[in-house]
């Protein structure tokens, strides 16, 4: 079972990474070439933050290394504030502001 969890859990990560490349090309396309891109970038951005509870459930099933699994945990925390920080546009557009930087 580990090392079945072991191999999907490679496979999500390299699923991950191209999830993060597609938005940042989806953000572009919004800035470059048309403003609709904006929804699509922002759905996908929201969908994709499904994948990283999935990446810690696999690290625990795969006994990925307990610092390595604290470093997912942590980057759930961090799509969550990442995913909050358009919603603060209106009211604190300067901590909104770090949306792109984040």
């Amino acid at each position: 079972m580990r090392r079945v969890a072991r191999y999907i859990y490679l496979a999500v990560a390299w699923v991950a990474i191209a999830g993060i490349l597609v938005n940042i090309y989806l953000a572009g396309m919004a800035v470059f070439v048309d403003r609709s891109y904006w929804d699509t970038h922002s759905e996908f951005g929201y969908s994709a933050v499904l994948i990283v509870p999935i990446f810690v459930l696999l690290a625990l099933l795969a006994w990925i290394p307990r610092r390595l699994t604290a470093w997912l945990a942590a980057l759930l925390l961090y799509y969550i504030f990442h995913g909050i920080l358009p919603s603060l546009q209106e009211n604190l557009g300067w901590i909104a502001a770090l949306h792109p930087v984040s």
